[in-house]
């Protein structure tokens, strides 16, 4: 799918905020050993950091391609945080592609329209609560008459 012979595609100069990566890893992600990003190709692996077990040859191989593409095969001291479904694809929480940052980028630019979605969906909210509140008050009333 991607040539490993060519450098692997960036898709912005700027990293996603660290902000935004902890969004994306609170709602979107698990934390694995292994990690593949779909939107440019690079793989990642933390042989050492987790006690994770590692199918026969694995890592032997993994390295061997670090050593053939550095820039495809990376090799993390953490715990790799991938987002398994984000318009499709998976992807890795601080990838060098820096894919995220595109959605960052949306995310901000309509903020307006999400805080306006949220305080209208707070004040619906609110509003069934009082009604609920209001009829636990009235039937509590004609309990204790």
């Amino acid at each position: 799918m991607f040539d490993k012979t060519k450098p692997p595609r960036v898709f912005s100069a700027k990293a996603p905020s660290e902000e935004f990566n902890t969004a994306v890893e609170m709602f979107f992600c698990h934390g694995s050993s292994r990690g593949y990003c779909d939107a440019c190709g690079r793989e990642y692996i933390n042989i050492d950091g987790g006690g994770w077990d590692f199918e026969d040859n694995e890592v032997e191989e993994f390295r061997e391609n670090m050593v053939k593409h550095p820039e495809w095969y990376i090799e993390t001291d953490y715990t790799i945080s991938v987002a398994d479904n984000i318009m499709g694809r998976e992807t890795v929480v601080g990838c060098k592609c820096n894919w995220l940052r595109k959605f960052e980028d949306v995310a901000w630019r309509y903020r307006s329209l999400v805080f306006n979605y949220v305080e209208r969906r707070v004040k619906d909210e609110l509003r069934k609560a009082t009604q609920n509140q209001e009829a636990v008050d009235s039937a509590r009333e004609f309990m204790e008459k």
